[in-house]
């Protein structure tokens, strides 16, 4: 359970374990994840000029980041939870990928029909809502993926699957998630001659 969280099992039990290093090991995961999360403004200062000009796309970056990181986490929990019951052996897991490929995109394209009332309601543009929900399903797709993914690939490599912790996947997501989401949004934007 530690490992899920990001945080270094501790040698003895929770009271048992000095202040001092319960904080030790938990600074350096949270910094290990900082320094990741830095590039997701690395990113939107890529694309500074197209947000600076049509800000109605950063009023979604909260939605995109907690759609990739949520659908991970959920996708990454389930599997983590089948391997160590043992319902997921190796026989079944091209059938686990088929599933989850295919979870993604039906989850995004529920969650993107939210994206599209926003956009109605605050830019009153269907293209627009249909644009960020193309980078919804999109990322919604690619965390369903990676969320089976680094588990099943864990585990072949003999390492432990909850060393997939939810803050490194939810991490991970936030930073490919905002890249995803920018590409695929301008880019249909630029299409429909709205940018």
């Amino acid at each position: 359970m530690e490992k899920m969280a990001a945080v270094s099992r501790p040698e003895e039990s929770y009271f048992r374990t000095d202040f001092i290093s319960s904080v030790r090991k938990r600074a350096i995961w949270l910094f290990i994840l900082m320094v990741i999360q830095t590039l997701t403004g690395s990113i939107m200062q890529i694309y500074e000029e197209t947000l600076s000009s049509f800000m109605i796309l950063t009023y979604f970056i909260p939605m995109v980041i907690s759609v990739g990181g949520n659908v991970s986490a959920q996708s990454s929990t389930m599997v983590i939870r089948g391997l160590a019951t043992g319902d997921l052996k190796p026989p079944v897991l091209w059938t686990i990928l088929r599933r989850e490929c295919s979870m993604g995109p039906i989850l995004g394209i529920m969650l993107g029909l939210i994206a599209v009332g926003r956009a109605l309601l605050w830019a009153h543009s269907i293209m627009i809502g249909l644009a960020v929900a193309a980078g919804i399903v999109t990322i919604a797709f690619l965390g369903n993926l990676c969320g089976a993914l680094l588990p099943l690939l864990f585990r072949r490599l003999k390492i432990d699957p909850a060393v997939a912790s939810a803050p490194l996947m939810a991490t991970l997501m936030d930073v490919t998630g905002v890249l995803i989401y920018l590409v695929v949004t301008i880019n249909i934007l630029k299409w429909v001659e709205i940018l």
